[in-house]
């Protein structure tokens, strides 16, 4: 996850971004081949998602997702 400030969470521990991989290889059990998916906070500067999104990838991960969530008013929902 990437909070608003732009700081990264994996699982519930709070990583600089030199420790993402190393954190995402002891907790990926298929490794490299494992989804892992990028949730960040709906005001996060997409900039700061898509660097994080790189990162992971350029270290070998192959299945690397954007987590979404809806907007119940987008949808006409009160």
């Amino acid at each position: 996850s990437v909070t608003e400030s732009g700081t990264v969470f994996v699982m519930e521990t709070e990583l600089k971004d030199d420790e993402i991989i190393e954190k995402l290889r002891t907790v990926a059990p298929a490794g490299e081949e494992e989804r892992i998916y990028v949730r960040g906070s709906k005001t996060v500067n997409y900039g700061r998602v898509a660097e994080i999104m790189a990162l992971i990838t350029s270290a070998g991960f192959k299945k690397v997702a954007l987590v979404t969530e809806s907007d119940p008013q987008a949808n006409g929902s009160n």
